[in-house]
């Protein structure tokens, strides 16, 4: 009886110290998905606002300088089909807090 409310006890005092999981809506979307060379494209976050210790940035997919935050506008300077992606803490977001659907736009540039 003893050795058993030991082991209740170890499993509440365990199970108390989890912290629970957010749920967290994240998305971007840009304002167009097919556009011209030199147009300005930008982004907006559709979803929650990120905890403030999750470091967040779009990453363009040309190869450019990623800027920070969930929003931003960008113009790209070669045609091609381009995946931007929400980046957290320096990795794509889909890996950590997401799924790739809310935060990987594909945009096709003329």
């Amino acid at each position: 009886m003893k050795k058993l409310l030991s082991i209740t006890l170890a499993l509440l005092i365990i199970s108390s110290c989890k912290k629970k999981q957010q749920n967290i809506n994240v998305c971007i979307e840009p304002n167009t998905y097919n556009d011209t060379v030199n147009s300005s494209i930008s982004v907006s976050n559709c979803g929650d606002v990120l905890p403030s210790q999750v470091s967040v940035a779009l990453n363009w997919g040309d190869g450019s300088k990623e800027t920070s935050g969930t929003t931003g506008t960008h113009k790209y300077t070669k045609a091609g089909i381009y995946i931007i992606k929400l980046m957290a803490n320096g990795n794509p977001a889909s890996e950590k807090i997401g799924s790739a659907e809310k935060i990987e736009r594909t945009i096709k540039i003329n």
